[in-house]
């Protein structure tokens, strides 16, 4: 038991979080009543949280290959898409498995906007108070893009995420620049970026970039930047494990499906210039887009404005950082920067510019701190103009945001219907169709995966499934005659054959189907199928457990240099 004064403690330092998590709940309860938002990326999410959370069930570590997807066939979408945010997803998942997945989904992303909120808390409560700490999270979690865009509109899991991680990047780059030992906290928290999602995590390396100059200049301690370096390569290095299969295995899977005339970047800049966007839907999700941006950009004018009155409080350089993170997101989002996206390829991979979005969200945040922070301290009739100003336009964008239709009891019947069994039949993005399926990933034909997970010449004897888990399988073979067997699970390269003698078997691709298939010897035996590592998850799980040692060195270094330190003090 703790003591009184202990837990006196504990309650000061942990009330904050709550209350957070409480108004995030408030803000979120619609969706908790009725299940997530129908937003753009819904049928997916809610399929790959039911197969990611079942094998996790099944106690798959790392659910790279999910083998329910596709009507049973499998789906090798984990090995691309960032897996950090249904590790998260996959909580409320587990705990609440008796209740409804739109629903285990949606307080699954309240969990990701209450974590945002604490981050945003944390990083501001060790330069200013409480309070005013605790009101700029709350203003960080509701901002248009964040909230509406990111969750109700779009279902980004991926980006919704990536709130958590920023806040606390940043107040590790400053501990870096006040010359304290935060490389490896600056590591740990850019990998968890890299596991969430690589799009974000790109753009806001960028601004992050500059900020960090923006908070340097002056201090001519150009170390500082060889430090920041440092942390960045080891997160790299730390999530390996993810980012080398990802990365050096697309030629598995139809990336072409990534880069068709929607998802063209020269289309989407801000304010939207060249070939217009087809009517409907597409039309009115820019337009309120864009609106949400423009809001969100005043939000941050005003805020702004109404702190460099008092620069010589704040420091120049802080809010000079906070002017450079706005200034690089306007930049990438717009016409201007045509040229940058064209230049590197690797941004065309970010598909829509106002992406960097989230960093706006990130910049008005801290410009609504610093307001906060003079009006509690100054108490001029100005500011509190400004706060009051600001805090209407927020309103204004959730009262405006018209959520509800995008809940179940308010959105189309039939699509209801639609986006259910596509779950059920775990279809998935075209995207993660492997390159040795035939059909047209956006218009599969399932019919063929529908005959069980096994196909082969009955008269030749029979075949039997023993063992189906996940990256495993066990069939019992009794066969007269040797006969082509085909399998209800897509070919990868890593599946391998063997029985149980230890003789191994060829595999190969069915030409109409795309399913493992294989010559099965006569004979009585097991036929055991393994989904192994491939040599890219190998040498990435390598360069991970070479990341964790460096940061054990590295975190244990700086636990003896301490105490010899207390000893020569002693």
């Amino acid at each position: 038991m703790f003591s009184p004064l202990t837990q006196s403690m504990l309650l000061r330092a942990l009330w904050p979080y709550a209350l957070i998590a409480l108004l995030a709940a408030a803000a979120c309860a619609p969706m908790l009543m009725y299940g997530a938002a129908n937003g753009h990326s819904i049928e997916y999410n809610l399929v790959w949280l039911k197969n990611f959370s079942a094998q996790l069930a099944q106690g798959d570590i790392y659910p790279r290959w999910l083998m329910d997807m596709n009507s049973g066939a499998g789906s090798p979408v984990f090995y691309y898409y960032a897996p950090l945010p249904f590790y998260i997803l996959s909580i409320p998942a587990l705990i609440f498995s008796g209740s409804k997945l739109i629903v285990q989904l949606a307080i699954g992303e309240w969990l990701m906007i209450a974590l945002s909120g604490m981050s945003f808390y944390y990083f501001a409560k060790h330069k200013f108070s409480t309070r005013m700490a605790l009101l700029s999270a709350c203003f960080y979690m509701l901002l248009p893009y964040h909230f509406e865009i990111d969750l109700w509109q779009r279902q980004d899991i991926g980006e919704l995420s990536n709130y958590i991680w920023m806040p606390l990047a940043l107040y590790f780059t400053e501990r870096l620049i006040d010359g304290k030992n935060a490389i490896a906290g600056l590591a740990l928290v850019y990998g968890l970026m890299m596991l969430t999602h690589l799009p974000s995590t790109l753009l806001f390396s960028i601004a992050l970039g500059f900020y960090l100059l923006a908070l340097a200049w002056r201090r001519h301690h150009w170390r500082f930047i060889l430090h920041f370096a440092a942390a960045i390569a080891l997160g790299l290095v730390l999530t390996g494990i993810y980012w080398v299969p990802a990365l050096f295995s697309q030629q598995y899977i139809r990336t072409d499906q990534l880069w068709s005339a929607v998802f063209d970047f020269h289309r989407w800049f801000y304010p939207i210039h060249g070939e217009p966007l087809d009517a409907g839907e597409d039309d009115a999700f820019a337009l309120r887009l864009f609106g949400m941006i423009a809001l969100t950009s005043a939000m941050f004018v005003l805020c702004w404005l109404n702190a460099y009155r008092w620069r010589h409080v704040l420091g120049h350089n802080a809010l000079f950082a906070c002017l450079i993170l706005m200034a690089i997101a306007w930049f990438l989002m717009s016409p201007y920067s045509q040229s940058v996206w064209e230049t590197v390829p690797v941004l065309w991979k970010v598909q829509f510019p106002w992406r960097i979005a989230m960093v706006l969200d990130l910049a008005t945040a801290i410009a609504m701190l610093h307001s906060l922070h003079c009006l509690e301290k100054y108490h001029d009739r100005i500011g509190l103009l400004v706060v009051a100003s600001v805090t209407g336009l927020l309103l204004y964008s959730l009262a405006s945001a018209n959520v509800l239709h995008k809940l179940d009891p308010f959105d189309n019947a039939g699509w209801i219907i639609s986006r259910d069994q596509s779950v059920r039949d775990g279809v998935d993005a075209p995207e993660y169709s492997t390159a040795w399926n035939p059909t047209d990933p956006e218009n599969e034909d399932n019919s063929l995966l529908n005959i069980g997970p096994l196909h082969y010449d009955g008269a030749r004897g029979k075949v039997s499934v023993a063992k189906w888990s996940p990256r495993s399988i066990a069939l019992h073979i009794n066969l007269q005659q040797a006969t082509t067997l085909r399998i209800r699970q897509y070919y990868f390269p890593n599946w391998q054959a063997e029985s149980s003698s230890g003789e191994p078997l060829a595999l190969h691709a069915d030409k109409t189907t795309g399913l493992l298939t294989l010559q099965a010897p006569a004979g009585q035996y097991t036929l055991h199928l393994h989904l192994g590592p491939m040599q890219q998850e190998l040498i990435g799980g390598a360069l991970s457990a070479g990341g964790v040692l460096i940061l054990l060195g590295s975190a244990w270094r700086q636990r003896r240099s301490t105490f010899k330190a207390r000893l020569t003090q002693g």
